[in-house]
């Protein structure tokens, strides 16, 4: 019994899953969507200098429908739950550590110089940043800085860091396979939360509201390998009624403080597709033969997501009226596309690169090399 809550056997780390490239895509597309048709006016961190029409109007009637791609956020977090869980399984703090910084923070450096000159292309001398806010923004922790987000999609990656601490304090104690003790007390304290606001702590360590997704991510990698444990499937009901709980105010958030009974059960069902999704993925009935464009489509999603939002909205801006909305909305995503390659080959391809080659084959050979014990050679004795 101790050896089941406390030394599971961990997932494989063979998360290149070309279903799982595909999934993140379609989140990332989700998001785009609802910034594009489903956004109000001035959804921009610059509201006072440039106010931007609201790209609801860009193809009115299509917000009925994507005001829920806010959604695709959610899939986010689900999937990193599942890919995180993985690729800590078998390595030691400090490689995660590395590796997380090296996946995360070239990329989103170079997206934020793009931001900044396409805020400067389209606000000119009416664009007030300082250097104290760009440095600030560099650190991706800049809300506990009292400084604002260059772009407002920044503010997930600072839950996505949250969770990485938590990954990584259970690997420096060497409580990764007690996942199934932490997991559960994880989940008993998301719920208690929502339901007394008590343990008062837990938004200080994560998002209380977006735990359950980070949770069944994480139960449901560990399905790949327990396909028919009993807690992994109570684990997972129990973060989708979670998760369910929360979408009434999340919907209404992103959707102009309205949210509709109906609006509840469509969002469920996007939900409980996200999460069969997934399942599928685990349990090796989704799993698509790997090809080279769903290798891009995945090494696409985190700068697409990174870049699309200011460009988009300023476009539309300049664009509305001059030429059908569909088309707009077309030229942007394509636009956008070209800009997250560009993102991608410069931060993650060559920057990001670098920093692996150097950290793999320099430091951490020098990290966890351990000199020969001195002494007289084998088969000699002292003198």
């Amino acid at each position: 019994m101790k050896a089941y809550w406390f030394s599971a056997p961990l997932p494989r780390q063979d998360m290149r899953l070309p279903a799982l490239d595909l999934l993140r895509f379609f989140a990332a597309l989700m998001v785009l969507l609802y910034h594009y048709t489903a956004s109000g006016v001035g959804n921009t961190n610059f509201p006072n200098r440039y106010n931007l029409i609201a790209s609801t109007e860009l193809l009115p009637g299509w917000s009925n429908v994507t005001h829920f791609g806010f959604m695709g956020v959610n899939l986010f977090f689900l999937i990193s739950g599942f890919i995180i869980f993985a690729s800590a399984s078998g390595r030691t703090a400090l490689d995660f550590a590395v590796y997380r910084w090296i996946r995360l923070f070239p990329t989103y450096w170079v997206s934020i110089l793009f931001t900044l000159a396409m805020l400067w292309f389209f606000l000119g001398a009416s664009l007030e940043v300082s250097a104290f806010e760009v440095a600030a923004n560099l650190t991706m922790v800049q809300p506990y800085l009292g400084v604002t987000h260059l772009d407002p999609v920044y503010w997930t990656l600072l839950v996505e860091l949250h969770f990485y601490i938590l990954i990584g304090l259970a690997l420096l104690t060497r409580q990764l396979g007690a996942y199934r003790f932490w997991l559960s007390l994880w989940l008993i304290s998301a719920i208690g939360y929502r339901l007394v606001g008590q343990p008062f702590f837990l938004k200080y360590l994560i998002a209380p509201d977006y735990s359950a997704y980070f949770i069944a991510g994480m139960t449901l990698c560990a399905l790949r390998t327990e396909r028919r444990d009993p807690w992994a499937w109570l684990v997972l009901l129990g973060s989708f009624a979670l998760a369910c709980s929360y979408l009434p105010e999340q919907i209404a958030f992103y959707n102009f403080g309205t949210s509709t009974g109906f609006d509840w059960l469509a969002g469920s069902l996007l939900l409980a597709l996200g999460f069969a999704a997934l399942t599928a993925i685990s349990l090796g009935y989704w799993n698509p033969a790997n090809r080279p464009w769903i290798l891009l489509l995945g090494s696409l999603t985190y700068p697409l997501y990174l870049v699309h939002h200011q460009l988009g909205r300023y476009l539309i801006d300049a664009w509305y009226g001059q030429m059908p909305g569909l088309v707009i909305l077309l030229l942007c995503t394509a636009l956008s596309l070209l800009f997250a390659l560009l993102v991608h080959l410069l931060g993650d391809r060559w920057i990001a690169g670098a920093c692996r080659q150097v950290y793999k084959h320099r430091i951490r050979p020098k990290l966890t090399h351990r000199p020969k014990p001195k002494g007289p050679a084998h088969g000699s004795l002292p003198s």
